[in-house]
């Protein structure tokens, strides 16, 4: 049992599947939002950035990665300074320039650590 479900009333959005460096088993990482993090935002910022974000790791553990890429696209628009966006965009965009669509469509949703 991971953390999140002892503790599933606790504001958190998930962020995706990880394989941490040295380790051969991914983990699923969730981010503890906290109200009042990001100065000025509203409850509705709040709710809307993690609905949104939830969206784009749904799409990519459907295997709809150039969709989740198109939608991420559009998160990072609303929200430019959001640092687990920015990180996977910076991921998913580096993995479509070194590989084809094809090969970017076959991927497993596992974002590795630790990887150039």
């Amino acid at each position: 049992m991971d953390v999140y479900h002892c503790a599933p009333n606790l504001p958190t959005r998930p962020l995706g599947k990880f394989l941490l460096q040295g380790k051969t088993q991914s983990v699923r990482l969730y981010e503890l939002m906290v109200e009042g993090d990001e100065r000025g935002a509203s409850r509705q910022d709040f709710n809307e950035k993690a609905l949104a974000f939830g969206e784009i790791v749904t799409l990519i553990d459907q295997f709809e990665v150039n969709e989740a890429l198109r939608v991420l696209r559009a998160f990072m628009q609303r929200f430019p300074q959001d640092g687990p966006g920015k990180y996977l965009q910076m991921y998913l965009e580096s993995m479509a320039a070194e590989r084809r669509d094809e090969q970017l469509g076959n991927w497993d949703g596992v974002v590795v650590v630790g990887q150039k």
